[in-house]
């Protein structure tokens, strides 16, 4: 009884003792002391001790972020890439300001995300500047990346025509195409529709011709002689549609326009227009409504003519896609407006307000091999 009772006390000694030690010692200076020893194994390659030791240090000081670094590299090695982001975000909270740090983390992030094989690559051709795409498209993005569980990442292409050959060569998986730009992409790479866009449960659009209120110009005839300003050679509403107006006005947009130039996109037509540096343009006419409200200045726009309607966008898949992540996708695109994100997109930048399936026809009475459009009620 008497030698329990002396190995207690020899105990509770040896507790007090190593409770005085780290009070001497400070509780930085024995987080220092496990650093050294992980910082020892590390070196000699014993990956497993080296983690035992920096963890202790972390324990006794969780803002030693030497500790963290350090397990985040062990990690690296350990292919462990999780874990090894989960401690450098925590290093980079410590040191907001350390390049190094941040460099680090978003090469490790750069990393994960080209490993991972959960990723759907959503090709689009900004009809207006790419930063104001991605924001219109981020609800659409998050939602889908949400719903599917998987990083959906939009792709940005440079110019019209190229969505075509991204398709063929699985650079994006899902893609939005124009109406001229789907038909080329049938033969060519065996896409499979999905959705089209809609406003009020039509999935058409219009093309119109603008000018500025102040530019003396009152109908097509007076664009004889006047500057004007297209989209691309591709866009159907932005270059085809309107082309045919001016034909019809008996407007020979190769001979009687004072210039013609292809702008890129909508908004810079718009904006041309708007700054008074071309006398009139075509665009969408869902984008010119956008971009009126948006800009703030669209009692500075007046509308000249307008086309029939003609073909709405597409979202298209590419050919090989797993055809049960075809059906979500599509599942998910046509519910997209009914959703919080879907509701949230249509009050901040209402451009459209439905998605509506798209499938295949024979029927080319239109004069398109393309689309039969099934209407839905949103």
């Amino acid at each position: 009884m008497k030698r329990k009772k002396l190995v207690i006390g020899g105990v509770i000694i040896f507790l007090i003792f190593l409770s005085s030690a780290v009070f001497i010692m400070g509780r930085g200076n024995l987080a220092k002391i496990y650093l050294d020893k992980g910082d020892k194994y590390f070196e000699e390659n014993e990956l497993d001790r080296a983690i035992m030791e920096f963890k202790k240090a972390v324990r006794i000081d969780p803002e030693l972020s030497e500790a963290h670094l350090a397990l985040a590299e062990i990690y690296i090695r350990k292919d462990r890439i999780e874990e090894a982001i989960d401690e450098l975000l925590k290093a980079a909270e410590l040191q907001p300001d350390d390049k190094l740090v941040l460099a680090r983390l978003r090469q490790v992030y750069e990393q994960s995300h080209l490993r991972s094989t959960e990723l759907l690559r959503f090709g689009i051709q900004p009809d207006l500047e790419p930063l104001t795409t991605v924001k219109l498209m981020q609800p659409l993005t998050d939602y889908l990346s949400k719903k599917l569980n998987m990083d959906v990442v939009p792709v940005l292409l440079p110019d019209y025509g190229l969505v075509i050959e991204y398709l063929k060569t699985g650079k994006v998986d899902i893609a939005l195409l124009g109406p001229l730009e789907y038909i080329k992409a049938q033969p060519e790479a065996e896409v499979v529709p999905l959705v089209a866009p809609t406003i009020h449960g039509q999935a058409v659009q219009k093309s119109v011709i603008i000018t500025g209120v102040d530019s003396g110009i009152h109908g097509l005839s007076d664009l004889k002689g006047k500057t004007f300003a297209f989209v691309a050679k591709d866009s159907l509403s932005g270059y085809l549609a309107p082309r045919i107006l001016l034909r019809e006005s008996g407007i020979d947009p190769a001979k009687d326009l004072g210039g013609t130039f292809f702008l890129g996109s909508s908004d810079k037509v718009f904006f041309s227009v708007l700054n008074q540096e071309v006398d009139a343009g075509a665009l969408a006419r869902p984008l010119y409504h956008y971009l009126s409200r948006d800009s703030g200045r669209g009692d500075k726009i007046v509308v000249l003519a307008q086309s029939p309607a003609i073909l709405q966008d597409a979202i298209v898949a590419r050919r090989g896609l797993e055809e049960s992540l075809i059906k979500r996708v599509k599942d998910l695109l046509v519910n997209f407006y009914l959703s919080e994100e879907g509701k949230k997109s249509v009050r901040d930048s209402p451009i459209f307000d439905g998605y509506s399936p798209v499938r295949r026809t024979e029927d080319e009475s239109a004069g398109f091999q393309g689309y039969t459009f099934f209407l839905t009620e949103f």
